[in-house]
């Protein structure tokens, strides 16, 4: 239970490579999601400090019934704002200690998961298997709803994809 998120690395500016994949950043918080569709509380949400977060998500706390098999998921925490994902928003909510002012924030802006890697499946460690093949077994093994979502990857279009996201702000 301590594993940290992949953070993004140095900037780049964009470019097209047909070598590589490219995924939309959320405007979110980066977190571990350790899901287990066997237990009854078998959803848990961790930081990159390793803090716990559920507290402050409570919407997510049955996303483990979205998965086929126990797994450990890299991802991102988003809240949508004005329809749009909005940094302030989580990092607002991942503060909160107040179960009042949480529940309304949930009810005014519900949090979701954004799933971009899966690093455990069923007992195996999935570190060292090739992204495409790690990305492959997350699709499978998720069941998107609205609170949990599989990050989708767009192969060697990264100059249109940025110029996308750039558009929507």
């Amino acid at each position: 239970r301590n594993l940290h998120p992949m953070l993004i690395a140095d900037s780049v500016p964009p470019f097209d490579d047909p070598a590589w994949i490219y995924e939309v950043k959320w405007d979110g918080e980066r977190c571990i999601a350790y899901l287990d569709p066997m237990k009854i509380n078998g959803t848990e949400l961790r930081n990159k400090r390793n803090r716990t977060l559920l507290f402050q998500v409570p919407e997510l706390s049955t996303i483990h019934k979205q998965v086929k098999k126990p797994c450990v998921l890299d991802g991102e925490l988003i809240a949508v704002k004005a329809g749009k994902p909005s940094i302030y928003e989580i990092q607002r909510r991942t503060m909160m200690h107040n179960p009042l002012r949480i529940s309304l924030a949930g009810k005014q802006g519900p949090a979701s998961f954004v799933a971009f890697d899966c690093i455990w499946l069923d007992g195996m460690d999935l570190m060292t298997t090739p992204l495409l093949e790690r990305k492959a077994a997350l699709q499978r093994n998720v069941m998107e709803n609205k609170r949990i979502a599989v990050s989708r990857a767009f192969a060697g279009t990264g100059t249109v994809l940025y110029e996308l996201v750039k558009e929507q702000k």
